[in-house]
C-alpha cells in the first residue's frame, strides 16, 4: 500500500511539473559569438585576429543574402502555385551560391585554428 501511494505522489509530480513546464528562451545581452551554426572560437575573436578580415567579409555578405532573400520571401505571399516555385528555386540557387563562401570561411576558421595549436604546442615543448 506504501508503495501505491508513494508511486501515485510521485507520478502527479512528475506530471505537475511537466504541464507546468515552461518553454523560455535564454536571454542574450551581449553580442553572439556565433556566425550562422558555426562558432567562432575565442582565440579568433576581436579586431587583432588572423580572420579579422575574412570575418568582415562574411558577416557583409550574409547581411546581403538576408537583403537578397527578403523581398523574394515577401513576394512569396499571395502569389500562385507557378511563381512559389520559382521564387524558392531563386532562394535556393542564392543559398547554394553562398554555402561556398561559408565552407570556405570555415575552411579558414578551422586552418588558423591549427595553426594556433601548433604555435602553442611548439612553444610548450
Amino acid at each position: 500500500m506504501k508503495k501505491l501511494i508513494t508511486l501515485t505522489i510521485l507520478s502527479s509530480l512528475i506530471f505537475a511539473g511537466s504541464a507546468f513546464a515552461q518553454d523560455v528562451a535564454p536571454v542574450r545581452d551581449g553580442e553572439r559569438l556565433r556566425d550562422g551554426q558555426f562558432r567562432i572560437p575565442k582565440a579568433l575573436r576581436g579586431e587583432d585576429s588572423p580572420i579579422a578580415d575574412a570575418l568582415s567579409d562574411y558577416r557583409s555578405a550574409r547581411e546581403e543574402l538576408r537583403a537578397a532573400i527578403a523581398p523574394l520571401r515577401a513576394s512569396l505571399k499571395g502569389a500562385d502555385e507557378a511563381t512559389i516555385a520559382s521564387v524558392r528555386e531563386q532562394i535556393r540557387g542564392l543559398l547554394r551560391d553562398h554555402a561556398g563562401d561559408q565552407r570556405e570561411f570555415r575552411k579558414t576558421v578551422r586552418r588558423e585554428m591549427r595553426a594556433l595549436r601548433e604555435a602553442r604546442a611548439s612553444d610548450g615543448e
